[in-house]
């Protein structure tokens, strides 16, 4: 991070600590005035979320919708401290909602267990886990099955039944006991999914109503009928969240964003976004590290706990010196022993990146995190944060729920799930239509395609493989000695599943997993370093000669594509092809946030639609935000032009890019707002000519979570 980032970072922090207001009432979505603005219809091409979960809809009533919907049972020991000896059970949950059916199957039971249906109430003190006064439904018991069989179940509810009952949860549990937390396997439903039961149970008429909370206001809402706009609203109407009532945002992501960025969960001060800066392209690095002040929240485990802190949670020298967190992702029975060190993953575009293969026939339902088993139980994106809260959160390491952190309700791990959709870029863009000017990027896309082989783990610079979905692989980087140990030792990372392994014969695990790890997407690649995930490589350069290693040609995912042999001009080209790609993908995100910069409306327009006189409450309005949205702005700017400067690429970009950068200072720092519209509009002008001279077919399709902070 150069001294320019730095700063720009540095002027954020009041103004990201300030926050987004609450949520707006449904009145508060009143159409605005009659007029045509170009900066909203372009921005609308962004906030799609809805548009994908109708896409994702239509693919989903091709399978059957409701009437064919599967419920993944995993193990449940990152949320508990329970031993449980189910370890390695799993199975299905098939259910016909709307035919009242339900067929269970289960392999690896090592003893008997009950299957449960769970539907969490709601109010305060609940959460999204099975606890007292949920309702439930138990469905039958599940013996133990020979070897290479599942046991199963079958139950007929009625067809009724699910019209008023909704599933949130499977959960099995020891024969006789209630589902409560400390049952052995858990399972649940996605987001979109549940949107897609509760919209089908509202029927038509409703159906539009329950879908604007995923839909940002229209260009023709925003800018509709004025008299609409004014007239009177509810006096208890909430002040609203200027970028949800000036269309730029859905209500559903900007919650979720909120709970992101600012929600503590009742724990020791962290929140999502500790680790996932948007400052630094949602992780950390070094240099954002070095510059953070001795009460950060990431520091929490350097305090002792008569300050407040939670000594044990993280190991210091690793986290500052490395960039590494302490993850117990094998289970909390011993957090200070058995234990993983692993980078912060950037969250960008994971919509994109988490299906996995439909002939992987492991139990993960979702590939997430570092080992693609990162979210408790499946995978799933829903529940990551169940996990991460518990893990990071705690203000001891007793972890006792409801006295050193809370879990999430229903509705919170909605709107989180929501936001992570909707961050930086909502489909992959097809490499082959990219032409690049520079030689040495134009070789990297024929070596990506051809002798590299990468396309075959990176369909289109994404997570999918040839096959389709995210697979996970074992490529060797376990096997080359880390520094970080040189300074503290730490076991080695059995990536997915918890399997104990005996590497070197003494009768003790030595990891637990079977080796494999996430694939990531690499459009994000070049400025999301370091690399790997334990942060092995620091540079873009050496991540990618990695892959010509013997380490890597000794491996099973060497096996996967045949071996890779390419030489030091193809591993040049390789990485001029990423920084390009990245640098692109950092300037559309910039004129992104410039552009909803400019149209968010003015204060007392905002006003008017959430019915409040006064406004959104002090440093929240829609002038604050916009300058904010434009810091962000230059500080992707400055992203660019660092990516490109490293590679020694495309110095009439990089020029481009920082005339644009001086003229959104110069925006920040205008007080006529003619001045401020003019100079932005010529940074935008300046950005589309930077993108264009790299190249062509460099754009995407954004999420309106990028907006968010």
């Amino acid at each position: 991070m150069t001294l320019t980032r730095q700063l720009a970072v540095g002027a954020l922090t009041a103004l990201v600590l300030v926050g987004l207001p609450s949520r707006p009432t449904e009145e508060s979505q009143a159409p605005g005035p009659a007029a045509k603005d170009p900066r909203v219809e372009m921005l609308a091409r962004h906030s799609t979320l809805a548009d994908v979960f109708l896409d994702w809809e239509a693919a989903h009533l091709a399978r059957g919708g409701d009437r064919q919907v599967t419920v993944r049972l995993g193990s449940s020991q990152r949320l508990t401290d329970h031993s449980s000896s189910q370890g390695k059970a799993g199975g299905t949950v098939t259910l016909d909602l709307l035919g009242g059916t339900v067929r269970a199957e289960l392999t690896g039971l090592s003893e008997p267990l009950d299957l449960w249906l769970v539907d969490n109430r709601p109010g305060g003190g609940r959460s999204a886990l099975p606890e007292p006064g949920d309702r439930r439904v138990r469905l039958g018991r599940l013996a133990p099955a020979p070897p290479g069989t599942a046991a199963t179940l079958d139950r007929e509810l009625g067809p009724d039944f699910f019209d008023r009952f909704d599933v949130d949860l499977a959960v099995a549990t020891v024969a006789g006991e209630p589902p409560f937390i400390e049952a052995p396997l858990f399972g649940g439903r996605g987001y979109f999914e549940r949107l897609h039961t509760r919209l089908r149970k509202a029927g038509d008429r409703q159906r539009s109503r329950l879908l604007e909370a995923l839909t940002p206001l229209t260009p023709t809402r925003i800018l509709g009928d004025a008299a609409a706009m004014l007239s009177p609203r509810p006096a208890e109407a909430q002040p609203p969240n200027p970028l949800v009532a000036s269309g730029l945002m859905s209500q559903q992501v900007a919650d979720g964003a909120d709970l992101f960025f600012r929600e503590t969960f009742d724990g020791n001060g962290r929140t999502c976004g500790t680790c996932h800066r948007v400052t630094t392209n949602l992780g950390i690095d070094a240099d954002l590290i070095a510059s953070l002040p001795l009460d950060d929240p990431l520091f929490v485990a350097e305090r002792p706990a008569e300050e407040g802190g939670v000594p044990g949670l993280e190991i210091p020298e690793l986290l500052r010196g490395f960039e590494l967190i302490l993850e117990n992702v094998d289970g909390l029975e011993d957090p200070r022993n058995k234990l993983t060190m692993r980078g912060v993953p950037h969250i960008q575009s994971m919509i994109t990146s988490i299906e996995p293969p439909a002939n992987d026939g492991r139990a993960a339902l979702a590939r997430t995190g570092w080992s693609g088993d990162g979210a408790p139980m499946t995978g799933e994106l829903r529940f990551f944060a169940l996990g991460a809260i518990r893990q990071h959160f705690p203000r001891t390491l007793a972890r006792v729920e409801g006295q050193d952190f809370r879990f999430p309700t229903d509705e919170e791990l909605d709107a989180l799930e929501a936001y992570m959709l909707s961050v930086g870029r909502l489909v992959n863009t097809r490499i082959t239509s990219m032409i690049f000017e520079d030689p040495r990027a134009a070789l990297g896309r024929e070596v990506f395609l051809t002798t590299g082989k990468c396309f075959e783990c990176h369909v289109n610079l994404g997570a999918f493989n040839a096959f389709g979905g995210n697979r996970n692989f074992e490529t060797g980087i376990e096997r080359i000695p880390h520094p970080a140990r040189a300074v503290v030792d730490f076991p080695p990372d059995g990536g997915f599943g918890t399997d104990p392994v005996d590497d070197d014969g003494d009768g003790i695990p030595d990891r637990f997993g079977d080796g494999t790890f996430n694939t990531p997407p690499l459009v994000e690649a070049a400025d999301t370093a370091p690399f790997f995930h334990n942060n092995l490589f620091p540079t873009l350069e050496e991540a990618v000669a990695f892959y010509d290693s013997e380490e890597f040609n000794a491996s099973p995912g060497a096996d996967f594509v045949g071996g890779i042999d390419i030489t030091e001009e193809e591993i040049e080209g390789l990485t001029a092809f990423l920084r390009v790609v990245n640098a692109a993908f950092n300037l559309e995100i910039a004129v992104q946030r410039i552009t909803a910069a400019q149209a968010l409306r003015p204060a007392e327009l905002v006003a008017v639609r959430a019915g409040e006189t006064g406004g959104p409450p002090a440093g929240q309005g829609p002038e604050e935000i916009g300058r904010t949205l434009l810091r962000l702005a230059a500080i992707e700017l400055v992203d660019a032009v660092e990516v490109l400067t490293e590679g020694d690429l495309h110095p009439d970009a990089v020029a481009l890019a920082l005339d644009a950068t001086l003229r959104v200072e110069l925006a920040l720092a205008a007080r006529a707002p003619r001045e401020r519209d003019e100079l932005l509009l010529q940074a935008t002008e300046l950005l589309e000519d930077a993108r264009l001279s790299m190249g062509q077919g460099l754009a995407f399709l954004l999420g309106e979570g990028n907006l968010a902070f």
